[in-house]
């Protein structure tokens, strides 16, 4: 988890699908969706420069993805599967700092203020 790194969501793209912007040190990096199959199904994550590919969510609370506790376990991480590749074969888009790279393929801390 990088200080520096953050998503920004700012509200939702249809029913299941969240809309927001992956930062890196303040500046707009790329866009993102995130969302679930029909509302409850795996969940996943998108951007522009996926195309439609998508990649899978992996949510944590504490150590344990939440799939193996029960649907009453506080998401605390996720794991946002593919998103390190995304940046990596994308430089123009995300240049080459290995503190965002770094980020992209570790766990992403869920603040208060998230849905």
């Amino acid at each position: 988890m990088t200080p520096d790194a953050r998503i920004d969501f700012s509200g939702w793209d249809g029913a299941t699908a969240r809309k927001g912007v992956l930062r890196f040190k303040g500046r707009g990096i790329t866009a993102l969706r995130s969302g679930s199959t029909m509302g409850y199904g795996n969940r996943w994550w998108r951007s522009p420069e996926s195309g439609d590919d998508l990649g899978g969510v992996v949510e944590f609370s504490g150590s344990e993805p939440t799939r193996s506790l029960g649907s009453s376990a506080p998401v605390t991480a996720v794991l946002l599967v593919g998103l390190g590749s995304l940046l990596h074969y994308n430089r123009g888009v995300a240049g080459l700092d290995p503190l965002l790279l770094r980020a992209a393929e570790g766990l992403w801390a869920v603040g208060s203020d998230c849905l």
